[in-house]
């Protein structure tokens, strides 16, 4: 009974001792356990603001293409409708192939801004068949060959909607000035990945018949120099056995 006695102050303080020891480590468990809290719901924040921005770009791009180009074109169809409607009894067929032509690009404009923004249609191999359809109904119908050749690109790998979209007007805008400006019989389309970078070349072989001063206005190279920008792309125009357009270090990005 004794030595019981003797010992249980001993105890005491042994166990006293740990409870103080133990005290300061769970005090920082704690602490760290709310940082931790605090540092996921700052970064959830920033990221639901960068989506947010993300959002409000989207937008207006949005707004701005509806604006700029589907809203120029049927204005303009309202346009060529009034007129026929001030003289109802004779029949202007070059203003009714316009109102048809009008349309028709009214509606390419619609798809491809649609397309653009389908979050289906975010892989590489959608952007190539996107373009192998515009290239079939542009060329096709004036025999003209198209090819599309890829180096180092997983066709099933996702892209940025920036990017997607840009490469895809890019390319569009150099498969139309070829049926429209020039003689080409074949048109050629390189995507490669090099150095972690993409690179795209468009190249014909045939010439154009516009006038230097006019080509860029005639062939719309302000757009592609402005979306060759947009990518953080070098680009250059090559006149050498045909035209070609040349994109490198494209960004991934956007």
């Amino acid at each position: 009974m004794k030595s019981s006695s003797i010992f249980t102050p001993i105890l005491e303080e042994n166990l006293l001792t740990i409870h103080l020891l133990q005290y300061p480590l769970q005090s920082v468990l704690i602490f760290l356990l709310v940082s931790l809290v605090i540092l996921l719901l700052y970064q959830l924040r920033q990221v639901q603001q960068q989506h947010e921005l993300a959002l409000d770009e989207l937008r207006t791009r949005i707004s701005s293409d509806l604006h700029d180009d589907v809203g120029t074109l049927l204005s303009g169809l309202a346009m060529q409708a009034e007129l026929l409607e001030l003289s109802p009894k004779e029949i202007d067929v070059a203003k009714l192939s316009r109102i048809a032509e009008m349309s028709r690009t009214a509606m390419s404009r619609m798809r491809d801004l649609v397309w653009t923004i389908d979050n289906r249609k975010g892989q590489w191999k959608h952007l190539i068949d996107r373009l192998y359809e515009h290239a079939d109904d542009v060329l096709g119908p004036r025999g003209v060959d198209f090819e599309l050749q890829l180096q180092g690109v997983d066709q099933d790998r996702s892209l940025p909607p920036i990017l997607r979209r840009n490469l895809y007007c890019i390319g569009k805008e150099a498969i139309t000035n070829v049926a429209k400006h020039s003689d080409a019989g074949h048109v050629k389309i390189l995507i490669r990945l090099k150095n972690g970078r993409y690179d795209m070349h468009i190249q014909d072989n045939g010439h154009c018949s516009l006038e230097e001063d006019r080509r860029s206005a005639g062939l719309g190279l302000s757009n592609i120099r402005w979306r060759a920008k947009q990518l953080g792309a070098s680009l250059s125009f090559q006149n050498g056995q045909g035209f070609g357009i040349l994109l490198q270090r494209i960004q991934m990005t956007g």
